[in-house]
């Protein structure tokens, strides 16, 4: 699977509207770089994550788990699908799915913002296992 030119696809209005430009961190994984922070965006046998890195940081945080937990009320849940065919189709609605939590619940980290870091409650992630 080309995950880098799904996610390029995939990611396109966020990119655009947030000035985030494309890195592959390895073939797992793609870093979306701010102007004061960058997002690895990565996939693993579970499915998709979003970890949110300062500059100069090794240990991240887990956007998704955020979201979820302070953010669940913003978040446009679509119906699960019965079936896909195939884990390509699979990561690629998962990316879907999280450029729209993003644009939608995310709007102040995407702009830059950090005070959302005081709500964050959950184990930090490492900056080399999200990059493996």
């Amino acid at each position: 699977m080309d995950f880098e030119s799904l996610l390029h696809e995939t990611f396109l209005t966020l990119r655009t509207e947030y000035h985030l430009v494309m890195h592959p961190a390895s073939d797992k994984a793609i870093w979306l770089d701010g102007s004061t922070y960058f997002l690895v965006i990565g996939y693993d046998r579970e499915g998709v994550y979003v970890s949110y890195f300062a500059p100069g940081q090794e240990r991240g945080y887990d956007m998704l788990a955020f979201l979820f937990d302070q953010r669940s009320h913003l978040l446009v849940i679509n119906p699960a699908c019965e079936r896909s065919d195939g884990y390509r189709e699979f990561i690629g609605l998962q990316l879907s799915a999280i450029a729209r939590h993003l644009l939608t619940a995310g709007q102040d980290i995407l702009q830059g913002e950090r005070e959302w870091q005081r709500a964050y409650k959950f184990g930090r992630v490492d900056l080399n296992e999200v990059c493996a």
